[in-house]
């Protein structure tokens, strides 16, 4: 069976580099599960509940994000249906209870049934990826249960545990509302820049190219930068070969590898630094002009 993942263009780069690890669950008694990953089987994202579009989270959106990833770095969101990754459930093992723990892959229905959650929770929670529930009246609510097939929470699946990057079958790119094969160049350098990251140009991206290789067919080795803050340090972001690399790029400091590998090429890249500088420079430029057109006020204050 196929499942999808849908994804934003600035998340898959590192889902490509790093795989499907960063996800959360909500439980009928309120608590956050985290390490799920979300799957379903449809192959167009209606009816899963993913952000459409960019917007900025709603008071309720903002609280509970904060309760999920501890502290809110900001409160916008991204269009998650650009980008979708295809899976084969056989190459992700079925769920299993270890030590009272789930581990592997469960339809969301059978999930419930595990957990006993409530019989109209399921159904509620599918609800949830049509309409904004609090907004509706407890007839309408009532309505909306009775009814059926105007939910999709029978296409779910979720993963618990880490869905390796060299699994991913396919990756595609929403266009209209159609999906084309993902192409990093004209696809990705547009959306990553929209969203505030900027990756270096052709010249130093063919140039690291020489120094990291993809670790599987869909994973594209980049370089990007990120401003989070005005004044602070200028860091560049390198992806490839399953791994992420964070080097202070004005100073050549090393900040931290993803994933120890002592044959990781660090002097390669501080050499790479060196012949690229001006275009790192470039990028931290453009990458704060977006970071004001988000935040104008911040450039008032500066």
């Amino acid at each position: 069976m196929k499942l999808y993942h849908y994804t934003a263009a600035t998340l898959a780069k590192g889902i490509l580099s790093e795989g499907l690890t960063i996800g959360h669950l909500e439980d009928p008694q309120g608590k956050i599960i985290h390490g799920v990953v979300w799957f379903t089987s449809l192959p167009f994202p209606e009816g899963t509940g993913v952000p459409t579009g960019k917007h900025t989270l709603t008071e309720s959106q903002a609280h509970k994000a904060k309760r999920v990833q501890g502290v809110l770095r900001n409160k916008f969101t991204f269009d998650k249906t650009r980008v979708r990754l295809t899976y084969d459930s056989q190459d992700l093992p079925s769920y299993q209870v270890v030590d009272g723990q789930i581990r592997g892959l469960i339809s969301f229905e059978k999930w419930c049934k595990l957990v006993n959650a409530p019989k109209r929770w399921a159904k509620h929670i599918g609800l949830s990826a049509f309409h904004d529930l609090n907004s509706l009246s407890d007839e309408e609510l009532f309505r909306l249960h009775k009814k059926k097939g105007n939910s999709k929470e029978s296409t779910w699946y979720l993963y618990f545990g880490k869905v390796s990057p060299d699994v991913v079958q396919a990756v595609d790119y929403k266009v209209g509302r159609e999906y084309v094969t993902y192409d990093f160049d004209a696809h990705g350098r547009v959306e990553m820049a929209l969203a505030g990251v900027e990756c270096v140009g052709p010249i130093a991206h063919n140039d690291l190219a020489g120094i990291i290789k993809p670790l599987h067919r869909h994973e594209t080795v980049h370089a990007s930068i990120m401003c989070d803050e005005p004044l602070e340090k200028s860091i560049v972001c390198v992806r490839g070969g399953g791994n992420t690399c964070f080097i202070e790029f004005e100073e050549k400091s090393f900040i931290s590898l993803r994933t120890d590998d002592p044959a990781y090429p660090v002097s390669d890249i501080y050499q790479w630094i060196d012949r690229n500088i001006d275009e790192l420079r470039r990028c931290k430029e453009r990458a704060l002009e977006t970071y004001y057109k988000f935040y104008p006020e911040k450039k008032c204050a500066s």
